[in-house]
């Protein structure tokens, strides 16, 4: 399992999670909508591993997720964006070279 955090979105996550004091807690990344093409992600900021979860730690980042969601977090990226009109975070996966029919 390979989460990729860029160094601007680990410094933003870590202080944030300091911030709101959340320092054993993590970060729980949700699948949307499955589709192997194009997956959509949703985070969020937790304390506590649900039964359904694997605990994942990386370059000094915890993440929680489904087990039956693992295949779909493979290699996605985590990055953090200020734009002129959005700011936040974004998780992007590269695309599958597989074909569906989602």
């Amino acid at each position: 399992m390979n989460i990729q955090v860029t160094t601007k979105a680990k410094k933003i996550q870590l202080a944030y999670m300091r911030e709101i004091k959340k320092d054993n807690g993590g970060i729980q990344i949700i699948v949307e909508s499955k589709c192997c093409q194009n997956p959509q992600f949703q985070m969020d900021i937790t304390d506590a591993l649900k039964e359904s979860e694997i605990r994942h730690e990386q370059n000094g980042l915890v993440f929680f997720f489904d087990k039956e969601e693992k295949s779909y977090l493979d290699n996605i990226e985590i990055d953090y964006i200020q734009e002129k009109n959005q700011e936040g975070f974004q998780i992007t996966q590269p695309k599958s070279e597989s074909s569906c029919n989602c």
